[in-house]
């Protein structure tokens, strides 16, 4: 048996884009397992509008962003998008406990944007009052009292706000943050052989893409994409002195295709990787006193 307490704008659950209001609450409920040894929630092309699930407790084990299965531990908040596949389930061993929310309206992507909110992993909070915050919901949406929508908007309103001052990423000190970016840009300098995304670093640290990139934009004046890129060609560029596989140099600094290497190198530098070892052989090579930057140098008396 699965227990399952719902509530619905309407008589019936809708996911209708609804863009004539802010936001917008679709539907509520809360899920949890009493007999059965499972329960799955499979909807392959996603919903029209977003859905915030909260773990009370136990955890579910979900999808999400094309990944392999992982879980969503208690206290967890986990947030599809619209038209994104949604694959979670709960298992009765793992005793869960989940709140739920969908909702729409025009202002939301701009709301989760400004706050920086994740939506490609889960992300761990505080509980707080998160669970009132839910029940309340449910119960505007079931009792239909005058007003009840735009009391219940409100209070997802406070439930999304709420959620994003306890997020423990968001709630960090400056100072944590940066450290947090010093340890990202030490975990690329170390591994740039290998497959490095945006959404790969953002999940394993446990940041959203968006704060990611602006803490890079912050330090170091680039987005986390354009760091990526730029590390790996300065290691190309010192292998490119005592090397003459341009495609093992490719392969060395984390491209598969030296083809894209070479664009990627000739975009960043100017010049493509060949000229590029042309030119630092020949300077390498040649005389001190013929060293193009030998006018900047002392002259001899």
């Amino acid at each position: 048996m699965q227990l399952n307490i719902s509530s619905y704008y309407e008589n019936s659950e809708i996911d209708l884009p609804d863009m004539q209001k802010p936001i917008l609450v679709t539907s509520a409920g809360r899920s949890t397992i009493k007999t059965l040894a499972y329960f799955d929630t499979i909807r392959p092309a996603g919903r029209r509008d977003y859905q915030m699930i909260f773990v009370r407790k136990g955890c579910i084990h979900y999808k999400l962003n094309g990944m392999p299965p992982k879980i969503a531990k208690e206290n967890s908040i986990l947030i599809y998008k619209p038209f994104t596949p949604q694959y979670y389930t709960m298992y009765l061993e793992d005793k869960p406990d989940i709140h739920w929310v969908h909702f729409t309206g025009y202002d939301v992507e701009r709301i989760f944007k400004e706050l920086n909110i994740p939506l490609e992993h889960p992300f761990t909070i505080k509980k707080d009052n998160i669970s009132s915050l839910y029940s309340n919901i449910m119960f505007e949406l079931t009792s239909k009292e005058p007003y009840f929508s735009e009391i219940a908007n409100s209070i997802l309103l406070q439930l999304i706000y709420t959620v994003c001052r306890n997020h423990t990423t968001n709630s960090a000190s400056k100072g944590a943050a940066q450290t947090d970016i010093t340890k990202i840009a030490e975990y690329i300098n170390a591994n740039y052989s290998k497959e490095l995304t945006v959404a790969g670093l953002s999940e394993r640290f446990n940041i959203s893409a968006s704060w990611l990139n602006r803490l890079f934009r912050q330090k170091y004046n680039m987005s986390l994409k354009s760091y990526i890129t730029a590390t790996r060609i300065e290691i190309a560029k010192s292998m490119l002195s005592s090397s003459n596989d341009i495609n093992e140099i490719a392969f060395s600094v984390g491209y598969n295709d030296a083809l894209y290497f070479s664009r990627i190198f000739h975009r960043t530098t100017g010049v493509s990787p060949s000229q590029y070892r042309k030119r630092s052989r020949n300077i390498v090579s040649m005389p001190l006193e013929e060293a193009p930057w030998n006018n900047k140098l002392p002259k001899k008396r």
